[in-house]
């Protein structure tokens, strides 16, 4: 009979404390992320059950976790509540790629802040073999390169192995022409001052090469020419020093052409008035 009773007590208690687990829909969490609702996301860690290191598909289909979500899009805030929450600072994709790669490639200064001064692996490389540095060399992004190696000054051992790409960024940025970042590594870095003459003659190669861009006119006028390519607008200019190619991948003027037709845009890359829209690489014209 005693026994009965503590079966019968042991199911009053669950009754009246056990609370029901609610797991937050992914599709929820995902809108909460990209759309930078840090009082959402708060919300579903604090009333949901969800594994904050686990991986989501995001809207473009890319496997990530909540703080790479967040990282790549530069949600600092959100980015803080996750680090909080216990969020895997050095977790890595399918690919390798970490979120502080995604935060460094896209030039989020307050992110890679957060997450440098939070101790993540600065030497992490991806499948492509791109650690975080190089990617923001690569695509001239001074703070946050500035970032790290400041990071990398600190005499600890820990963090000495995790910079070792400091060549392999100088080549990067020399290569595509970010003779700033090129400047902030060597001055930052005297070791590599050996390789100063070899550096810029990379760099000026870069600078002097051409850029090739294709999409169709939308307007043009005697001095400059706006393409729409696949979505995104680029305006250029035009001058002695840049070719227009038509459909045919033959030299033409842009008097010839009208408004629609497909183009592919020549220049040298300092030429370029708008770069904060991505620049597209043809493959029709050799």
């Amino acid at each position: 009979m005693s026994q009965f009773k503590c079966v019968i007590c042991l199911f009053m208690f669950f009754l009246i404390f056990w609370q029901p687990v609610v797991y937050c829909d992914s599709n929820e969490l995902i809108k909460a992320l990209e759309s930078n609702s840090a009082s959402e996301v708060r919300n579903l860690i604090n009333n949901s059950r969800f594994d904050i290191n686990s991986f989501y598909n995001d809207s473009k289909g890319n496997s990530r976790t909540p703080l790479m979500i967040a990282s790549e899009n530069g949600f600092d805030v959100i980015v803080s509540i996750l680090i909080k929450n216990g969020a895997n600072i050095n977790l890595t994709s399918n690919d390798k790629v970490s979120a502080l790669l995604l935060s460094s490639k896209e030039g989020h200064y307050a992110v890679t802040k957060l997450l440098v001064n939070s101790g993540c692996n600065l030497g992490l490389r991806s499948k492509t073999g791109f650690t975080p540095m190089m990617a923001a060399a690569v695509n001239g992004h001074t703070g946050v390169v500035s970032i790290i190696l400041e990071k990398c000054k600190e005499n600890r051992p820990n963090i000495s192995a995790q910079c070792n790409d400091t060549r392999e960024a100088l080549i990067a940025a020399a290569s595509n022409g970010q003779r700033t970042i090129v400047d902030i590594i060597l001055k930052s870095d005297p070791s590599l001052s050996g390789s100063k003459e070899e550096i810029y003659r990379i760099l000026e190669q870069a600078e002097d090469s051409l850029k090739s861009i294709s999409g169709r006119i939308l307007e043009k006028s005697e001095s400059g020419i706006t393409i729409d390519g696949f979505g995104q607008t680029q305006i250029f200019p035009l001058n002695e020093r840049t070719r227009i190619l038509n459909q045919d991948c033959k030299e033409t003027s842009l008097s010839t052409l009208n408004t629609g037709d497909f183009v592919e845009i020549r220049m040298r890359k300092n030429q370029v008035v708008d770069v904060s829209q991505k620049i597209w690489s043809l493959k029709s014209c050799e």
